[in-house]
């Protein structure tokens, strides 16, 4: 083995040892020398500051430059800027005083040289200090110095110094350099710092003198000439990027906001790229540019529109990108957060952005303002009227003049001139407010300008809008010049404001009512724009729209522009029709319960009943063609390569979705709609039906749909019926729904062993409700899938006598369900004003475990349902809509409360002040004696009502009536339902047959059905005379009301079950009882004996188990005396049971 010397070994480590302590003895030489010039500074910077004369200021600065380290030295930096300004204000207009200033070493060439690089040094320094400052007095100071300090270096006239021409071009050159060698990429990401630390909070920390300095700064950096675009992207990437600066100062003296703007628009596609991975700074670059834009007067709105659209279209890919699969794993997760405008997603905010949030909001605003959307869509009104002079007799078009009388708001003198371009005046602001209800010759420049061919190529080579521009003119490349169809210049904007305002507002998630509200109440849009859209492509009659309908499967509702029209449409729509309540929409008539089916009514409201009528029309056509006819279901969207187009797509059926429900609703109200109307001849229910079930058994019996087990079909049928189950009428909506929770019952019993025992529950007659609800969840979540026995224990504590075979479980069911749903348990309260339907009650809590009761209450009634039997429950309809998982709105409130829907009609058409009614947004509860303030909007007891935010206030207190302050209650009763029943099952009913479902149908008794279905036991025969008489008795003698009293008599139930009394459960039995007979007892003899009788005049009255749906009928000697007991019996039974 090698070795090395020992002697060597000593050398090497002597070598190393010499060269430490060489560096060491360097550093600390350093450190000492550097300590004897911050003692130098310090001894001249503490003596009298305004008496350093020029050539030891310059060396003070000198030496502080030497040593200048950021964490030591920024006190005595800001110390050193403090005397250099000093000497500058001191000298004023006095020129003498200048000299002694530091910028007089100007006219010193003996440091001139010397002085230059070090005012370069200085501002470098400057700048760096902006960096990490933080909201304590002392860092705002020197922001303040340092930004003077900057601005004053790089601007000749502020040295204050005497100047003749020839002095002042040098000292303009110097000055000059300054500015050309500033880094200012450097300086602008230090403003930017300073500036995000002052602005990403709930309210600016920057001082108003601040602000001014660094506006004249950002003016004096942006005037240079050289490499003018650098400059401006660096700007552009920077300081738009900071939460509201734009806001925050004052734009009148910022003198290079036109630069910026017209760099951005002509830089979209680079500067959106570099902020796709950033959703917060998109948002606020799109905030910064909607300040800009209001400030300025020069740009047109149809240049800046595909900056903006741009910047929204990233946010919205954004949160695409970044957003989990479902809201629950979302919350769940500790890497999500939710954002105040972009929802949750994936990743952190910083704080101070989550607070600066609001005013973001505040200047985003101006996006949909009422002269924003006018001007957006200025070419609606100017083509409906141009069309509607040209086609007096088209149907669409005279269903738009009941309604519109108004002229389109534009300032041409023709009608016909939509494509031509207005006046090419300065756009006006955004954020302006609009007092006359359309712009007219004397605004006329508000009004959009359509684009010239020159700024339409431009805007075609946009990547954002650029596929949709070509597919448009695809679209009308076979249509020639028309005067029946609108223009495709037109279209083509319309299209285009459609798609920014649908991507605004699926963007900014806290706004979308706002944006939505904007457009649905900016005067007679809506209706405008269906017959707009009518009167699109080659062949109008909204063809254009079946054929995208026809392509849906190969991603033509993704791609086609058009789309975005629609959704647009349906979501304004169904925003209208929230606010706007029946006896706007439909007249007088609807106070009276309708207008009757196949009339219109006479409503005043926005939109007639031939709107809604023509308007649902389509969407059913469109709709099944594009899910049953073409595919397009479901699972197909989910297996999309793009997630974005599937997420188009759903938002897109949704969209209309939720409109035709909202139209089913009215139509359920008001019966405007013909017979048959919701059908469709080409849907055929049965087969729709029988695709159900298969997709139901191929993915395994849960009914959701799944691929469809191989079937080319995949899972259409589940799709059609999630989003339009009225296609198939209502009683084989039943049918279905009885078949899939029968497989689901066969499931289910099937993976039991098969040697068991029924679970069991014991029930105290004097506690059904507690014990039951002890029991019951002792047994598990799944036990009533099974048969539960019920062993009810008598006052002795000793158990009934008697096998339960459904029918004591049944009476369980009845005397549970009486309990719990009686108002004065507390858990329910009825409506006022006579309607007496249930809904859970404010004030549950005085129940510690009411949520838990709720939802034990609502798995008994799904029980119910699960078995096929019915309750006569008396549900709220707005109830109803929270079991299904629907939002009520406005036109729900009369039944909760009709005084308050009074008051707040009274509020939304107010012609005076609504301010001086002293509203705000926030209402005052009453629970169990305090009084508890709830606010309707974050600080909303501070935000006074307006008749500007007036129609806000009336939906957000109704929502918080109907929706949030029940919520709770509302979900677990749905909790417990759902588990019994799925929700997606449930949802193929609407809120009033969900109610028939659960208590029966609203028809007269068919008394011949009953018949049908009856049995006779205890010697009773269908050819018995005594039955006979009493079908003769029920069927002719009694009334409409008798038949319910005597169903109820022997069911508990008035109502007749929905697909008729087969399917009653247990059937309706009539037993033979004459004098002698036990009740529980039926002997041979016995049978025989009231077979053979002949009747007797008894003073026996009828009688009946109700848990058991049976008669007990005495024989008597006369019809007559059959009729007057069995009367006299119904007429003294009454109360609430079960069926």
């Amino acid at each position: 083995m090698f070795t090395i010397p020992t002697t060597t070994i000593v050398i090497i480590d002597n070598g190393l040892g010499n060269k430490k302590n060489c560096a060491c003895r360097q550093h600390l030489a350093r450190k000492q020398k550097a300590a004897a010039y911050r003692e130098r500074v310090d001894a001249a910077l503490s003596r009298d500051e305004g008496a350093l004369p020029p050539l030891q200021l310059y060396e003070v600065v000198r030496m502080l430059l030497r040593v200048f380290d950021p964490a030591h030295d920024r006190d005595r930096f800001h110390t050193t800027a403090k005397i250099i300004l000093r000497g500058v204000f001191a000298a004023g207009s006095d020129s003498a005083n200048a000299l002694n200033s530091y910028f007089s070493l100007i006219l010193n060439k003996a440091v001139l040289q010397g002085w230059i690089a070090q005012v370069k040094a200085l501002m470098r320094v400057a700048s760096d200090v902006l960096v990490n400052l933080r909201d304590r007095r002392d860092d705002h100071a020197l922001a303040h110095t340092s930004a003077t300090l900057l601005l004053t270096c790089l601007d000749h006239e502020r040295w204050k110094l005497p100047m003749d021409p020839a002095k002042a071009a040098v000292f303009r050159v110097i000055a000059g350099s300054f500015l050309t060698t500033l880094d200012k990429p450097h300086v602008f990401a230090a403003l930017k710092g300073y500036l995000d630390m002052c602005l990403a909070a709930p309210k600016s920390r920057c001082q108003p003198p601040t602000m001014a300095v660094i506006v004249a700064l950002l003016n004096r950096l942006l005037s240079s000439t050289k490499d003018k675009d650098a400059t401006l992207n660096a700007f552009c990437l920077s300081m738009m990027q900071v939460p509201t600066v734009m806001a925050e100062i004052k734009l009148s003296t910022f003198t290079a906001k036109e630069d910026v703007l017209q760099y951005a628009i002509h830089h979209t596609q680079a500067l959106v790229g570099a902020l796709s991975d950033d959703g917060n700074a998109a948002l606020f670059f799109l905030g910064n540019t909607c300040s800009l834009f209001d400030a300025q007067t020069t740009i047109k709105h149809t240049d800046v529109q595909d900056l903006m659209s741009a910047c929204v279209e990233c946010c919205l890919n954004f949160t695409r990108k970044h957003q989990t699969r479902s809201a629950k794993s979302t919350k769940s997760s500790s890497t999500s957060s939710e954002h105040p405008l972009l929802g949750w997603y994936r990743g952190h905010t910083a704080r101070g952005h989550l607070d600066a949030m609001p005013r973001v909001l505040g200047q985003l605003r101006s996006l949909w303002s009422p002269l924003a959307v006018r001007t957006r869509f200025e070419d609606v009104w100017t083509e409906t009227e141009r069309l509607r002079g040209h086609n007096p007799k088209d149907g669409g078009l005279q269903t738009l003049g009941k309604l519109t009388h108004q002229q389109p708001p534009s300032s041409s003198s023709s009608p016909s001139s939509s494509s031509a371009s207005s006046s090419s005046s300065a756009k006006p602001s955004l954020a302006s407010s609009a007092t006359s209800p359309r712009p007219t010759a004397a605004n006329a420049t508000t009004t959009a300008s359509a684009p010239t061919p020159a700024s339409s190529s431009s805007s075609l080579s946009s990547s954002w809008w650029a596929p949709s521009a070509l597919r448009l003119r695809q679209i009308f490349q076979m249509t020639s010049s028309s005067h029946r169809f609108v223009d495709k210049a037109a279209s083509e904007r319309v299209a285009r404001a459609c798609a920014f305002y649908q991507s605004l507002y699926t963007t900014i998630k806290v706004a979308n009512q706002e944006v939505l509200g904007a457009i649905a109440f900016n005067l007679d849009l809506v209706p405008r724009l269906w017959t707009f859209m009518h009167h699109i492509g080659p062949k109008g009659n909204m063809a254009v729209f079946m054929a995208v309908a026809a392509a849906a499967a190969s991603g033509g509702l993704e791609r086609d522009p058009l789309v975005a029209c629609l959704e647009v449409a349906c979501d304004a729509t169904r925003i209208l029709l929230t606010v706007v309540d029946d006896g706007e929409m439909f007249g007088a008539a609807s106070a009276t319960g309708g207008t009757g089916a196949g009339t219109t009514g006479t409503g005043s409201g926005p939109l007639s009943a031939e709107h809604l009528i023509l308007i649902s029309a389509f969407l059913n056509r469109f709709m099944y063609s594009v899910i049953w006819d073409h595919g397009l279901s479901l699972s197909t969207m989910a297996k999309h390569s793009d997630r974005h187009h599937h997420a188009r797509a759903t938002t897109l059926l949704r969209s209309c979705t939720r409109l035709i429900r909202l139209i089913r609703d009215l139509d359920d109200r008001q019966q405007f709609a013909p017979q048959n109307h919701w059908l469709l001849k080409q849907a055929r229910p049965r087969t729709i039906t029988a695709q159900y079930i298969k997709e139901a058994t191929a993915a395994g019996g849960g009914g959701g749909g799944g691929s469809g087990g191989g079937d080319a079909a995949g899972d259409r049928a589940h799709t059609l019926l999630r989003f339009l189950p009225h296609l198939v009428p209502f009683r084989e909506r039943v049918k279905l729904l009885r078949q899939l929770l029968d497989h689901h019952r066969q499931r289910y019993l099937s993976a039991l062993p098969q040697f068991r025992t029924d679970p069991m529950a014991k029930i105290r007659r004097t506690a059904v409700l507690t014990d039951g609800f002890r029991e019951i969840r002792q047994l598990g979540p799944d036990a009533l899938r099974d048969n539960v026995r019920v062993v009810f224990i008598n006052e002795q504590g000793l158990p009934e006598a008697g096998i339960d075979e459904r029918g004591l479980f049944k009476e369980f069911l009845e005397q549970t369900l009486k309990a719990g749903f009686d108002p004065e348990f507390g858990l329910f309260t009825a409506t006022p004003e006579g309607n007496n339907t249930l809904y859970p009650s404010p004030t549950s809590s005085v129940h510690e475990n009411h949520l838990q009761l709720f939802e034990y209450l609502g798995r008994m009634v799904g029980k119910m349902i699960y078995d096929g039997m019915v309750v006569e429950l008396p549900l709220a309809p707005f109830f109803c809509n929270s079991i299904l998982g629907i939002s009520n709105t406005l036109r729900d409130l009369p039944a909760l409360d009709p005084d308050l829907a009074r008051n707040l009609q009274f509020v939304k058409t107010y012609e005076g002040d609504v301010s001086d009614l002293g509203l705000c947004f926030a209402v005052d509860d009453e629970v169990f004696g305090h009084h508890v303030t709830v606010p309707l909007r974050p600080g909303g007891s501070a935000i006074d009502v307006t008749n500007d935010n007036r129609i806000l206030y009336v939906h957000l207190l109704a929502d918080y009536r109907l929706n949030k302050q029940l919520d709770k209650q509302n979900q677990a009763f749905a909790r417990g339902l759902t588990h019994m029943v799925p929700r997606h099952w449930l949802r193929l009913f609407t809120a009033p047959e969900l109610q028939r479902l659960i208590s029966g149908d609203n028809a007269p008794l068919d008394i011949n059905d009953l018949k049908r279905n009856a049995q006779y036991i205890g010697g009773y025969t269908a050819s018995h005379r005594m039955i006979k008489w009493l079908w003769e008795v029920v069927g002719r003698d009694f009334s409409r009301e008798e038949q319910q009293m005597f169903l109820r008599f022997v069911t508990s139930s008035s109502k007749a079950p929905v697909l008729g009394f087969a399917t009653l459960q247990p059937p309706f039995t009539v037993r033979c009882m004459n004098e002698g007979d036990r009740e529980e007892v039926v002997t041979v003899g016995g049978v025989l004996a009231n077979f053979f009788s002949r009747g007797t005049d008894t003073a026996r009255l009828p009688s009946a188990s109700t848990c058991f749906n049976l008669l007990k009928l005495p024989t008597y000697k006369s019809k007559k005396a059959l009729r007057e007991k069995l009367r006299y019996a119904i007429s003294q039974g009454a109360g609430f049971e079960m069926a």
